[in-house]
């Protein structure tokens, strides 16, 4: 049976973050969305899709790079506090990361030459709009965080 949880008061982005979330559930992840859209954020639900979209895929395939056995875990999280909208999505990954010029590349491409076009994307839009994307490798856990001025 599928389970669908409202996350936001719009049916689109409901049924992406349902759609993540069953991908994610089929491949045993760990997966918890707390996601709250301020009603004056300048985003557009388009713009909120290819965010979300690319972040997720991300996730999911970061840990399907895990070695066997390790579980993945996914946190997507969002609040606001001054003004600022904040969205964070963390994940398990290998530890792994190619970057260029302070830009990730895709790890799609086994030459490793090309930029990750998702995260290019997500930065685009994210900068157009007078906000700041962070991408925080760590140890085992990768973290980008986003934050948009809300209006």
């Amino acid at each position: 049976a599928l389970v669908t949880g409202n996350f936001s008061t719009d049916p689109i982005l409901d049924a992406l973050l349902n759609c993540y979330y069953h991908i994610a559930k089929e491949q045993k992840l760990q997966i918890d969305l707390r996601f709250h859209l301020p009603t004056q954020i300048s985003l557009s639900v388009d713009e909120l899709t290819r965010i979300l979209g690319n972040l997720l895929e991300n996730a999911i395939e970061a840990c399907d790079r895990l070695p066997e056995g390790e579980k993945g875990h996914i946190l997507l999280t969002t609040y606001d506090t001054d003004g600022q909208w904040f969205l964070m999505v963390e994940n398990t990954y290998d530890s792994i990361v190619y970057q260029k010029d302070h830009h990730l590349l895709s790890r799609k491409d086994s030459q490793n030459k090309r930029f990750g076009v998702g995260i290019e994307s997500v930065r685009e839009i994210v900068t157009c709009h007078g906000g700041k994307v962070d991408i925080m490798p760590m140890e085992n856990t990768f973290r980008v965080g986003i934050s948009i001025p809300i209006k």
